[in-house]
């Protein structure tokens, strides 16, 4: 698995969606833990995802859009 490969296949979104399969998420894990820089990335989209999780329970996300 490569930077490419990742971003083509949306694999950050897929992985913190609990969408992939076992064998892609392990060669996943794997490159992150060689690649740290990665971990920003995925801890951004996970505080991205929160923050739209608040503002749909808040009832303020329609209203944005």
């Amino acid at each position: 698995m490569d930077r490419q490969y990742i971003d083509d296949h949306h694999i950050v979104a897929r992985y913190l969606a609990n969408r992939l399969p076992d064998p892609e998420r392990e060669a996943f894990e794997a490159y992150y833990l060689e690649h740290p820089e990665i971990l920003r990335e995925i801890e951004a989209a996970e505080r991205f995802k929160s923050g739209l999780a608040q503002l749909q329970d808040s009832g303020e996300l329609e209203a944005l859009l």
